[in-house]
């Protein structure tokens, strides 16, 4: 990904978000609470997709761990509190202690947080939970995805079906006790989506809600 498009996607991802909230006075808007957030990915300078959507707001502070360095870090007990993590192709064994608020992409095998059923392929997503504050705002609807995986989903869990092509969950989310989860089925890069400024303000949205879980 070029430069120039990299700052293009930053600043249309910053005026989506912002269109997406009701606009308030400066005397009237609420201090901003900054988020601690850890991103735990192998770097791929041509693919940032998810470190640009987490840039685009002004509330984040980010730092990254490879998938190897968060693995030893959680095995010594030696992770650092944070407000929210994103699991970028990476399903731990272990977690730190919790509540521990996660957004997962392409979680795999049996620590996947959601059962795995069939994969899926070149699916339309084509039902949005669009009043929930994960997809408020967000335009996903009509996006293609070359890869994912069903999603199995139990409400008696307090999960949620947040976005399904037909009958087949790839976004759903979960609270508990233990913590708040959102889990993506797909890689970021199985999706265009991820190239619109729409995927930044699902991002922050799923941010924000999970900070705003138990802790």
């Amino acid at each position: 990904m070029s430069p120039r498009l990299c700052v293009a996607l930053l600043v249309a991802a910053c005026a989506a978000r912002g269109s997406s909230q009701p606009r308030t006075t400066y005397a009237d808007a609420p201090p901003v609470v900054r988020k601690r957030v850890l991103l735990v990915t192998d770097d791929n300078a041509q693919k940032p997709y998810l470190e640009m959507a987490l840039l685009a707001g002004d509330d984040v502070d980010l730092e990254k761990l490879s998938p190897a360095a968060f693995d030893q870090r959680v095995a010594k007990g030696a992770l650092p509190a944070y407000s929210v993590i994103v699991l970028d192709d990476h399903t731990p064994v272990a977690l730190p202690p919790g509540p521990v608020h996660i957004l997962y992409f392409h979680p795999t095998g049996e620590k996947a947080p959601f059962r795995l059923l069939r994969p899926l392929h070149d699916v339309e997503v084509n039902r949005v939970e669009g009043e929930h504050d994960v997809l408020r705002g967000v335009a996903i609807e009509g996006s293609r995805i070359d890869a994912a995986s069903q999603l199995s989903v139990n409400p008696a869990r307090g999960e949620i079906a947040l976005a399904a092509s037909g009958q087949f969950a790839v976004i759903a989310g979960r609270s508990s006790p233990a913590g708040r989860i959102v889990v993506c089925s797909f890689r970021p890069t199985d999706t265009a989506w991820t190239l619109q400024a729409t995927f930044a303000v699902f991002v922050h949205n799923a941010v924000d809600w999970l900070a705003a879980g138990p802790r």
